[in-house]
C-alpha cells in the first residue's frame, strides 16, 4: 500500500513537472514569435518599402524613355509628353 502511494505521488510529481515544462516552452515560444514579427515588421519597413519605391520609379523612367523614344522616331513632338515629363520629374526628384 505505502509503495502504491509513492508510485502515484511520484507520477504526480512528474506530470507536474512536465506541465511546467510545457507552460514554460510555450510562452517561450510566444516570446520569441513576438520577436520575430517584429523583426519581419521592421525588414519590411526599412528594406522592402524603399525597395518598391525604386522600382516604381524605375518603371515611369521607362515609360518616359518609351515615349520619348516614339516621340523621335516618329519625327513629332507631343507637348503633353513634356508636361508628363515635367511633372514626373519633380514627383520623384524627393527620392533621390
Amino acid at each position: 500500500m505505502l509503495k502504491n502511494i509513492k508510485m502515484t505521488s511520484l507520477l504526480f510529481t512528474l506530470v507536474a513537472i512536465m506541465g511546467f515544462s510545457l507552460i514554460g516552452i510555450s510562452l517561450l515560444g510566444i516570446n520569441n514569435m513576438k520577436t520575430l514579427s517584429g523583426d519581419m515588421n521592421n525588414l519590411y519597413n526599412e528594406r522592402m518599402l524603399p525597395s518598391l519605391e525604386l522600382k516604381l520609379i524605375e518603371t515611369e523612367f521607362y515609360k518616359i524613355r518609351l515615349s520619348l523614344a516614339q516621340m523621335v522616331y516618329s519625327n513629332n513632338y507631343d507637348s503633353t509628353l513634356r508636361t508628363e515629363y515635367r511633372q514626373t520629374k519633380a514627383k520623384y526628384r524627393q527620392f533621390i
